[in-house]
Parts: C-alpha cells; sequence; structure tokens
C-alpha cells in the first residue's frame, strides 16, 4: 500500500513534511486540514512501511477501531465508508497504516476476509474464519461484534499470564542488578583492602570463590554484558521451538502450583474459541484445528490435535470418547464434554468462563507461592555474599587480638 509524505503548512505558520498512512490523497488532505494546517503538496510512495504478516498492534487499539467499523455498519453505512471513517480517527502509527491498508484493499477488492487475511499476526484463523463466514452469512456486523467480544476474552486471560509472570521478571531484574553491583564493584573494593592485611591463600575458601568470581567481572566486563545479553535472546528462540516447548510445559505440568496454572489458562483459550467458532456455524474437526493453534501451551495443542486425528481416523463415536483418550484433560474437563455432546456449544462456553476464572484464581496463588520463595533465594544469596564478606573480617579482628 503506498504511503504519502504531505509538505504543508502547520497552525503556527510553520512549513513541515509528515508521513501519512491513509487510502488516497484526499484523506491525507482531509487529515492535515483537520489540524488547522494547509497542504502545499503530497508525494505518494509505493513503498509500505511495514511487513504486513510480520505486523502486530495493540488490542486495545484494535478493538476501539473494530467496534468502531462495526458501529457504523449497524448504523446503515456501507463496510467502505465504516473503514475510511475509522482510519480518519485512528492515530498515526502501526493501526493506521494497518486499518489503511484493509480499506484500500476492501475497495479494490470488495473482500473482507481476505483483507484481514493480510495481518495473520493480528488475525489469526480463528478470528479471520469467523470474519469470513460471517461475510459469507452477509452478517458481517455480527462476526466483528463477537470478534471484538473474542478478543476481550483472551486479552483477560492474557492480562493474567503477565501479571503472573511480572513477580519473577521483577525478581529476575532484581537479582541480575544486585550481582553486577556485588561483583562489579563492591567485591572488589573489599578485595584490594582486606588483602592489604591477609594474605589472598589465607582468605576462607567461600571468600575466595567469590573474589574469583568478581575478578572474572572485573577482567572481562565485555563478555559479560555479551553473555547477559545473548544469553536471553537464546533462551527465548529456543522457547519458540516446538520440541522444547513441548518439553518446558511437560516440566512444569508437574509442578503442584505452576501446571494447575498454565493448564487452566491453556484451557480458557481453547473453550472460548471452540464456542466461539462453534457458534459461527464450523465443524467440530475445523474448530480443533483452529482452536489447538490459540492454546499458548504446546503440552495441550498437541493433545487437541490427537483429539481431532481421533475423530478423523474414525476411532471414536463421539468427541467426549476422543477426549477420554487423552489424558492430559482434566477430570471435570472430559466429564463436562462428555455428559455435554448435545450441546457443545454451551458446555464449551461455561468451562470458557470456568476455566478463565479458574486461571485468574490459579495465578493468584501462584504469584503468592512465588514471592516467598523469591524472597529466600534472593535472601539464601544475600547472606552467602554478606558471609564471604563477614568471614575474612573475623578472621583479621582474630589475628589482630592475637597480636596484641
Amino acid at each position: 500500500m503506498p504511503t504519502y509524505i504531505a509538505n504543508y503548512v502547520s497552525r503556527r505558520g510553520r512549513i513541515a513534511n509528515e508521513r501519512v498512512d491513509a487510502i488516497d490523497v484526499s484523506m491525507v488532505d482531509d487529515l492535515i486540514k483537520q489540524r488547522g494546517g494547509f497542504v502545499i503538496k503530497i508525494n505518494e510512495k509505493n513503498e509500505g512501511r511495514y511487513k504486513n504478516h510480520r505486523l502486530r498492534v495493540k488490542r486495545k487499539g484494535l478493538l476501539m477501531a473494530l467496534e468502531a467499523v462495526a458501529l457504523l455498519l449497524e448504523s446503515g453505512a456501507k463496510i467502505d465508508v465504516a473503514m475510511r471513517s475509522s482510519v480518519s480517527r485512528v492515530p498515526q502509527g502501526k493501526l493506521r497504516y494497518m486499518m489503511a491498508f484493509i480499506a484500500r484493499r476492501i475497495e479494490d477488492s470488495g473482500q473482507v476476509g481476505d483483507a484481514f487475511g493480510q495481518f495473520s499476526r493480528v488475525f489469526p484463523d480463528s478470528v479471520l474464519n469467523m470474519i469470513k463466514a460471517h461475510e459469507k452469512a452477509g452478517t458481517l456486523v455480527k462476526g466483528l461484534i463477537e470478534s471484538c467480544e473474542y478478543y476481550r476474552k483472551m486479552e483477560i486471560i492474557r492480562g493474567d499470564l503477565a501479571k503472573g509472570l511480572f513477580v519473577p521478571i521483577i525478581g529476575l531484574l532484581a537479582g541480575i542488578g544486585s550481582f553486577g553491583v556485588l561483583f562489579g564493584y563492591t567485591l572488589p573494593k573489599f578485595k584490594s583492602f582486606i588483602t592489604d592485611m591477609i594474605p589472598y591463600d589465607s582468605l576462607p575458601l567461600l571468600s575466595r570463590v567469590f573474589f574469583s568470581i568478581s575478578d572474572f567481572v572485573t577482567s572481562h566486563p565485555a563478555f559479560v554484558i555479551l553473555a547477559g545479553v545473548l544469553v536471553p535472546v537464546f533462551a527465548w528462540r529456543a522457547c519458540m521451538v516446538s520440541i522444547v516447548q513441548m518439553l518446558i510445559f511437560k516440566l512444569a505440568s508437574r509442578t503442584p502450583v505452576l501446571g494447575p496454572a498454565l493448564m487452566a489458562s491453556a484451557l480458557a483459550r481453547f473453550c472460548t474459541t471452540y464456542a466461539t467458532l462453534t457458534s459461527v456455524g464450523f465443524q467440530s474437526v475445523d474448530t480443533l484445528e483452529m482452536s489447538s493453534k490459540v492454546c499458548g501451551n504446546a503440552l495441550v495443542g498437541s493433545a487437541v490435535d490427537r483429539v481431532r486425528q481421533h475423530l478423523l481416523d474414525n476411532r471414536v463415536a463421539t468427541i467426549g470418547d476422543a477426549f477420554q483418550k487423552e489424558k492430559t484433560f482434566p477430570n471435570e474437563f472430559v466429564t463436562a464434554v462428555s455428559m455435554g455432546e448435545n450441546n457443545l456449544l454451551s458446555i464449551f462456553g461455561k468451562l470458557g468462563n470456568f476455566y478463565s476464572r479458574e486461571a485468574t484464581n490459579r495465578i493468584n496463588i501462584a504469584i503468592s507461592a512465588l514471592e516467598p520463595a523469591m524472597m529466600i533465594l534472593l535472601g539464601l544469596f544475600a547472606a552467602t555474599a554478606g558471609l564471604s564478606v563477614f568471614l575474612p573480617i573475623v578472621g583479621l579482628v582474630t589475628t589482630l587480638s592475637g597480636g596484641h
């Protein structure tokens, strides 16, 4: 999609150049005039600012934009008019670029689903197929409203997970900061002071170990900083590999606190997606395929794929029997699905709400357990570091006392 460079006189009388994402030249002119500017010239650049398939936008801004489009469609506006109006009220940035691209694509082709499908990281298969199904049925407004509701539910689940990750991340940053101050500044200063009075070989083993680490940090600061940057990046990239993800979630599922929280969060995502897609009219096999991709848990996603395969191979008579074959899912989930075969839409909707609340409670429990555990670990580290400093002082005092 083209990007426009607007040369204009601002409200204060200054000449300015600005890159503007818009559907066409007339929209650029309107956007500049809304700010009290006077357009001198508008140049069109045929290069897009972002790679569509990698673009991500903030979920809150996306919800506001989609809800505005749905509101205008409900009032009787056509989709191209609704999209144009939505683009004009979105601030400059990734979201406006995306909305302008979609609006222009709709005006050119008339296909709403295909236009949204250009941004695969913003609109996953579950949402995209929902929009396409409603577009085909002539109920696009309902599709956008349901998409917004789906995004909102998933955002709540995502927010609970983010809250759960906040405490360990803060603890990790505090530990890294303490490590840097201790081994990069405090221990080198103390070592130069204490070794003037006590031979290095006479120091306690614990003190010598800490001083050796400190010497390495101060002698190779570039290596330490590089390792501090590359190790997290490498670990993050490794976590993107499916085999590593499976191993991590298998290990996490066996922990008494973290396992239930991750399972509840994954089932909340899965059940919410399944219920939303079923309400549109998708069959169980297709719904399972799309829902498995949004679980956020490789263990659960793989189990859902196996359930789908059981149905495809006709190994089981019902979806409840397929879930019973998998030991990954908790008993209450399997029982609810088996007993509610005749009304899966309602059952999965209720399960989604149940596991969403369960995830919140489990994450709060995990946080309450992590906080004292992290305090204990940091306390042990601080106590050990303090002991490495205190023991040489005790030895020095003992030596001086013996000398007198």
